[in-house]
């Protein structure tokens, strides 16, 4: 967690709770589906298959707008 977060104090309780939050609104676990895995020992990995849909450049001020206006799209 040094290397992650350096000079910055996070137990690892929160780590887990915010992990267990995110499995929870990703529906992780349920029909088959796995996003987070535990790595025993080291942390946490996220192993679901990730597709770009498109290409958004950050300067600009309707590039920001848009990026803004993305939504994570869960079925």
């Amino acid at each position: 967690m040094a290397r992650v977060w350096p000079n910055v104090f996070v137990e690892p309780a929160n780590l887990t709770v915010h992990i267990s939050a995110l499995r929870r609104v990703l529906r992780d676990g349920r029909d088959r589906n796995r996003f987070i895995i535990n790595i025993p020992g080291r942390g946490y990995r996220f192993v679901a298959s990730v597709a770009v849909l498109g290409r958004l450049e950050p300067d600009g001020i309707e590039n920001r707008s848009a990026l803004r206006e993305q939504r994570l799209a869960i079925p």
